[in-house]
């Protein structure tokens, strides 16, 4: 039976949930309940706050018995932010629990042919200071403007003043955003109404510490603005930063979550941000993607790229701006990079040619299309890196007419990666290796502002008969 709501009670915490929930089972009917804070082997008495369906929501009031892997979280935003939920969790456990989530994701879709060890979580170098992005919304609340991360479910903006897991330089560039909005005097954007201009401030940082800032807007008329720029950027240049900050302005007119609209306007610093990874220098623009943890990313894609031979042709989907793409290049005979977001195809043409290489070829186009042109014998192998949504059906069914010799799957959703990993092995593939990598410590899969919680990687490689 169920708890009633209001109703307080004593359970056992088994495991948390993709949202960093500790997971209980009630009664005989093993009525499961979701708790926020609470960690696998802990007994908490809390009180029944809602109840759904299939679960119900409850809220800590004592926790009985703890668990020896529990810390105190570094942030006092803990508990209210969307980003963080694993901060009271030793590292040690955050990545075992990875490990957990990746394993049943697996084992949800494949049931009982699953029988793959998966290796342990590689962790982050810091579990502290990794993130080289961060994304601040600014909202009109109907009293106040305020900027800084949502609340945990919620759009409500939480005015945060410090955040432990970003770059040392981003802290930094945080201090200076109070002043910067008084220079700019743009009104805060009004989710409800959809009006006000200024929606979101987006800073970056290299890892030797140069900054960026791009300032997303719902309208721009840049000849309106020039004093108030010139003055930002006289700002900024007062302020002391390692190299002058790259100044973007991007227009966002449409409603809904996505950040970044369609057109950039460049103001000041360089045209483009520059980061090293391994012995290539890439560049790539405001709205590019690009991993947000520098200090591990050498490490995946170094992984992703051992799994195939040297010398072979290769097709490369979702390149971005070519972080895997240089390197792979250097091991392959030739390379079709393929990227349909106009930006990061335009900055993928330009790592290629400054790094010197002619064997590749970058196919301004969506996977889907690109693979409707090619026949089968066309690569030796296929490395794969989309979006949280995984691959679409037509691009895994035309990877199974194709039948690369190898397949190197790099994901940051557990469950689409799942999905899409039971038609490869359905049909003629043998998974070789799954390995977690760390990519968001103190976060999970789900955190509202960080994304996901990790990178899974697979090697697949073609056996000689196909399943009906």
């Amino acid at each position: 039976m169920k708890p009633d709501e209001g109703q307080n009670i004593v359970v056992n915490i088994t495991s948390v949930n993709s949202r960093g929930e500790g997971v209980a089972k009630f009664g005989e009917d093993r009525f499961v309940l979701f708790a926020a804070g609470a960690l696998p082997g802990e007994k908490i008495k809390g009180r029944v706050k809602k109840i759904k369906k299939s679960y119900g929501i409850l809220e800590i009031e004592e926790i009985l018995e703890k668990s020896p892997d529990r810390r105190a979280p570094s942030c006092r935003w803990f508990g209210q932010c969307g980003g963080c939920s694993l901060q009271h969790a030793d590292y040690e456990l955050q990545c075992l629990l990875k490990k957990r989530a990746l394993q049943d994701a697996l084992m949800k879709e494949l049931g009982s042919d699953y029988d793959y060890i998966v290796d342990d979580c590689v962790k982050s170098p810091d579990e502290w200071h990794y993130r080289n992005k961060a994304s601040f919304p600014v909202r009109f609340d109907g009293k106040k403007s305020q900027y800084g991360f949502f609340m945990r479910d919620s759009h409500k903006v939480i005015p945060v003043d410090f955040c432990p897991v970003l770059h040392h330089a981003l802290e930094e560039a945080m201090k200076d955003i109070p002043k910067i909005m008084e220079f700019l005097k743009w009104p805060a954007y009004d989710e409800i109404k959809h009006a006000g201009v200024l929606r979101h401030i987006v800073l970056r940082a290299t890892k030797s510490g140069n900054v960026s800032f791009v300032f997303v807007v719902r309208s721009f008329r840049q000849k309106d603005e020039r004093k108030k720029l010139r003055d930002l950027c006289s700002f900024l240049n007062s302020r002391g930063y390692r190299s002058f900050p790259s100044v973007f302005v991007n227009v966002n007119k449409k409603r809904g979550n996505q950040i970044f609209g369609l057109r950039t306007f460049h103001i000041a610093g360089p045209a483009f941000i520059e980061e090293r990874i391994g012995n290539h220098i890439l560049r790539f623009g405001p709205t590019s993607f690009f991993q947000i943890n520098s200090l591990i990313t050498e490490k995946v894609f170094e992984t992703a790229i051992s799994g195939f031979k040297a010398g072979g042709r290769i097709v490369e989907l979702y390149s971005g701006v070519g972080a895997m793409t240089l390197p792979l290049v250097e091991k392959s005979s030739f390379v079709h990079a393929v990227e349909s977001w106009p930006e990061a195809a335009n900055f993928l043409k330009d790592n290629l040619f400054r790094s010197g290489f002619t064997n590749a070829s970058v196919e301004g186009t969506t996977a889907e299309d690109f693979l409707e042109r090619v026949d089968k014998d066309y690569c030796e192998g296929i490395l794969l890196d989309p979006p949280r949504s995984g691959c679409s059906r037509k691009v895994i069914d035309k990877l199974l007419f194709l039948r690369p010799e190898r397949i190197v799957y790099v994901s940051c959703n557990p469950a689409t990666l799942a999905r899409d990993l039971k038609n490869l092995v359905g049909n003629g593939y043998k998974l070789t290796r799954i390995t977690p990598f760390d990519m968001f410590p103190q976060t999970t899969q789900q955190a509202e502002t960080s994304g996901n919680q990790m990178e899974s990687l697979l090697h697949l490689i073609k056996t000689h008969l196909r399943c009906a």
